[in-house]
Parts: C-alpha cells; sequence; structure tokens
C-alpha cells in the first residue's frame, strides 16, 4: 500500500512533490543526517533518485543485502551515505529470530520483503472467496545462519511500543550520539504526538545536559500548525535567536533557512 501510495503521486506530482524534490536535490547527505519515525523509505527513495546515492547507514549494525533468486545475497556497498535511522523500524528491513542479525535491501525490493514475510497459510486467508492468486513466495532463509527464521519488527503508534530488539536500542543509541553532536534540530512534519514519550525523553534528555544547546527548527503545516508550534515551545522553550518555526510546510522561506543552516547545499533552490 504505502508503495501503490508512493507511486501514485510520482506520477502525478503537484507543488508539494515538486518541492520535497528540491529538498532531495540539494540535501547535504555528507554532514546532515536523518531521523525518521516512520517506517516508509520515501528519503531513501527520494535520494536515490535525486542523486543517486544507494548506500544507507542505519546505525543499527544491519547488513546491506540483495534479492536474487528468491534468497538473501551479498551486496557490494557504494562508497557515497545517506545516515539514516529508523527507530521504530523500516519496510526495507529483515530480522532473523534465531542469530538476531539485520539486514536492509533497496527500496525498490519492498515488495520482495512482503513475499518473505507472507507464507502460503497468510495469503489463504487474505485472499479467501477471492479469484486472485498470491505472488511468488520468497525463502525466509537468513544469509547469516541459515535458519528459516527471517521476520521483522515494527514498533507501532501506540503507548506500548515493542522496542526491545537489537535494532532498536542501536538505533536510539546511534541517535543520542547524532544529537549529541548537532548544533541544529530540525523537525519536518512531526507533530510531537503524546504516544512518542520515549523519544521526547531522549530528546529533553540531551537538550538540558549538553553544553551547547541545540537550535531548533520546527517546519509544518496544515490546520494543526499552530498548535504544533505552541507544543515545540512548550516542551523545548521558546528561546529568542534559537527558534525558527514555520507553519506553511516546505515553503521558499522554510528552504532558505536550511540552505542557509547546511541542510540545503548553497544555490539549491
Amino acid at each position: 500500500m504505502l508503495s501503490q501510495a508512493y507511486k501514485r503521486r510520482q506520477r502525478a506530482p503537484d507543488t508539494a512533490w515538486a518541492t520535497l524534490e528540491l529538498l532531495f536535490k540539494g540535501f547535504e547527505a555528507n554532514k546532515t543526517a536523518v531521523l525518521s519515525m516512520n517506517w516508509d523509505t520515501v528519503f531513501e527513495q527520494g535520494l536515490a533518485r535525486a542523486q543517486n546515492i544507494r548506500n544507507f547507514d542505519y546505525g543499527c549494525n544491519a547488513s546491506a543485502r540483495r534479492f536474487s533468486d528468491g534468497k538473501l545475497k551479498g551486496r557490494v556497498e557504494d562508497a557515497e551515505v545517506l545516515h539514516i535511522l529508523k527507530p521504530h523500524g523500516s519496510v526495507n528491513w529483515l530480522y532473523c529470530d534465531a542469530c538476531r542479525e539485520t539486514f536492509w535491501v533497496s527500496p525498490s525490493q519492498t515488495e520482495q520483503v512482503a513475499q518473505t514475510l507472507f507464507r502460503k497459510r497468510d495469503w489463504d486467508i487474505v485472499l479467501k472467496g477471492s479469484k486472485v492468486t498470491h505472488p511468488k513466495i520468497l525463502s525466509p532463509s537468513c544469509p547469516h545462519c541459515g535458519s528459516d527464521s527471517l521476520g521483522t519488527r515494527f514498533a507501532t503508534f501506540s503507548y506500548r511500543k515493542a522496542l526491545d530488539f537489537p535494532m532498536h536500542a542501536s538505533s536510539w543509541q546511534t541517535g543520542e550520539a547524532y544529537l549529541k553532536t548537532t548544533g541544529n534540530w530540525v523537525f519536518i512534519g512531526y507533530s510531537m504526538p503524546a504516544a512518542d514519550f520515549e523519544f521526547k525523553h531522549l530528546l529533553k534528555r540531551v537538550q538540558i545536559t549538553e553544553e551547547v544547546r541545540p537550535h531548533i527548527t520546527v517546519i509544518t503545516g496544515g490546520s494543526d500548525a499552530d498548535a504544533t508550534v505552541q507544543r515545540f515551545r512548550k516542551f523545548f522553550g521558546n528561546v529568542a535567536g534559537q527558534r525558527f518555526e514555520y507553519t506553511n510546510g516546505l515553503d521558499a522561506a522554510a528552504m532558505a533557512h536550511l540552505e542557509e543552516i547546511g541542510v540545503l547545499s548553497s544555490n539549491s533552490l
């Protein structure tokens, strides 16, 4: 469903899509890291399309793999890399319950991840009464230990997230290290929901314990934009000269600010 929604918008791009393409085109991957609370691969696909960056460091010791002949096999990694963290998991990851290794594949092979996760009995239930035939079922064999134990792990959008797995723990540790070593935190399209109390605790702890306090940029939009800004002000404090708020999404002013603080390359707009 994620893939279908993405492709529909790609075939019929609107103004928001065009602006997003500018973000991907100018994004400074060599000095900016991304932390995504979602499972989708929109950012990875955007950087692959705009800058031909197809190597991703997820900060959780996940190994790069590719599907070949229905199995996960080794993959040669490109030199240029996007540092992107997914504390809640990602749709292009596979996890072995036996050896506890995590693997990632190109976003273009995400549907093959689904073909690995779904077994015949699952398709029988989903397609019961339908004339649709299920796609090819791929091997759940782990490329590291050989066990038929490949699955996945997602932390769902609830107050009780299942975060006690190796890839989640590593992602959170890497995220904390990144937050401690940057002077600018940029929040794009994040409303700071109450259910993300673990993440909010991490942000506040790092903010108040580091000697140099980060500058906070909030880029939001929609009917709830003003309420979102108020939540950020209440949470981080409203410090003059260190808070930047944009309530019309990635408009010209927001993009110019991202260029000014080095998230986007100069003259990329």
